[in-house]
């Protein structure tokens, strides 16, 4: 009897909050994205391959094959014409000896040398090209591309107006991407991202995903463009909704930009895989404003360092000596 005196007591000084607790709610396991059944997806539709396009002629004597170009992914059309912002995607090649012509371009070139080496001039000064450079040429301005050494020159050309907000370069922009540091680390779980030229603005970066490792699935909103093309050879897998396809070395992607499709890269290799990245996203007017944050001098330092620096031209020699 006095036991259940006390514990009466006891009970009696407990608030009543704490004696009536209402149950926990069932905590909601998160489903999965939709299936492309769902979205009508066809994901070919979004995919562009090098190897699939017919060759033709840059310059007089540079090979390209376009990855990516024109069209609206929102609507039906051809396999990889999905570009609203920029014109084209192409890799291209150039045989040890060639130079093509001296030309212009209507659109800024951005591009990325991935095997070979040779020289960019503009008629009055040159640069080196090297595997690892990133070249920006400004819209309009002379340039003439020449291949050395036993093989051939071989990039991955994005071409197309400067982003919106983008400061144009007035010149030409030469740099060594192995300088550059990781302005993003762990972007989608895995992703390291070089900007070789976000100091005009372009949203362009060279992304790397280690070995054995899968980026995290999400979508966009509506009124995005963004593409990814790979630059390695080693074999990946892209996902696009409920479908997975080999990522090859020159193919390329457009995410679709419906929000309800997930997409993600899988490096199922042995080797670090690296691909070029470009997108374009809509104004948000009611968006929450980011405090600013603090930027590493660091990164400033590493983008003059990787910068190279004109030379005089000397005479070109076309031809294997």
């Amino acid at each position: 009897m006095g036991r259940l005196l006390i514990l009466g007591l006891v009970a009696g000084l407990v608030p009543a909050a704490v004696q009536a607790q209402p149950a926990a709610p069932e905590r909601l396991v998160p489903r999965e994205s939709e299936s492309n059944a769902v979205t009508g997806i066809v994901p070919e539709r979004f995919i562009g391959y090098a190897a699939l396009s017919p060759p033709r002629i840059w310059g007089n004597a540079m090979l390209v094959r376009t990855i990516l170009s024109k069209g609206d992914p929102a609507q039906p059309g051809m396999p990889a014409a999905l570009l609203i912002h920029k014109t084209e995607v192409v890799t291209a090649s150039l045989e040890a000896g060639e130079a093509t012509s001296l030309m212009r371009s209507a659109d800024q070139l951005i591009a990325y040398v991935k095997s070979g080496s040779g020289q960019l001039d503009d008629g009055q000064q040159r640069w080196p090209l090297r595997p690892g450079f990133a070249v920006l040429i400004p819209a309009g301005m002379a340039h003439r591309i020449s291949a050395a050494g036993d093989g051939p020159l071989n990039m991955t050309i994005l071409a197309g107006l400067p982003q919106a907000g983008a400061t144009p370069s007035p010149v030409i922009l030469v740099r060594d991407t192995a300088k550059l540091l990781y302005v993003e680390q762990g972007a989608h779980w895995v992703n390291l991202s070089k900007a070789p030229f976000r100091d005009v603005g372009e949203r362009f970066l060279l992304v790397s995903m280690a070995p054995m490792t899968i980026a995290g699935a999400h979508a966009h909103v509506v009124g995005t463009e963004e593409a990814w093309v790979k630059l390695t050879p080693a074999p990946a897998l892209l996902q696009v909704g409920s479908e997975i396809r080999p990522w090859l070395q020159d193919q390329g992607f457009v995410v679709p930009p419906n929000g309800r499709t997930v997409h993600a890269a899988i490096n199922h290799s042995a080797e670090r895989q690296t691909w070029m990245y470009f997108s374009t996203f809509p104004r948000q007017t009611n968006a929450p404003q980011r405090p600013a944050q603090p930027v590493d001098p660091a990164f400033a330092e590493a983008v003059t360092a990787a910068t190279i620096a004109g030379e005089p031209l000397a005479p070109l020699r076309r031809g294997r000596p």
